[in-house]
């Protein structure tokens, strides 16, 4: 399937039948103030690590998402790398009964966040801790105000 494809067919199940509020995604570039707990810097993001985060990711679900928790069905995206891809990754993300969506290769067409958006935030963020989600929407705003208004 090519990149265009891919997107189509990401879109059409949710004219159908909404599945945004299920959805659970997750990048290096997002800006948190759940932490999930941190690896050691520089070391290999494997299919173990990345396992024990969606376990993580999971417990934190339940406790702050009960709406999510307590859906059948949880619809999860993420990238394409290869710690992502294991079947012990996808065996992982079966047995909590989570649909895993396809994901289209970068390009800055179809995802200019990615290359645009996220890439200032994440020069803005760099390694400060938010600790609410207050302190996250004050830095967003700050970081937003302090953009033109060609940004």
């Amino acid at each position: 399937m090519d990149r265009t494809s891919i997107c189509e067919s990401l879109a059409k199940p949710n004219e159908i039948k909404p599945f945004l509020k299920q959805m659970v995604t997750r990048d290096e570039k997002w800006v948190t103030y759940t932490i999930l707990g941190e690896n050691d810097r520089g070391q290999t993001l494997d299919s173990d690590i990345y396992c024990q985060q969606i376990d993580r990711l999971k417990l934190v679900t339940n406790q702050k998402w009960l709406e999510l928790a307590n859906r059948r069905g949880v619809v999860f995206h993420q990238g394409s790398a290869r710690s992502h891809t294991y079947v012990v990754t996808r065996q992982d993300l079966w047995e909590l009964d989570s649909k895993v969506l396809i994901h289209p290769p970068y390009s800055p067409d179809l995802a200019p966040n990615d290359y645009h958006l996220f890439l200032a935030l994440q020069n803005f963020q760099s390694d400060k801790k938010l600790g609410s989600r207050e302190d996250c929407e004050n830095r967003l705003l700050e970081a937003f105000a302090n953009k033109g208004q060609d940004f």
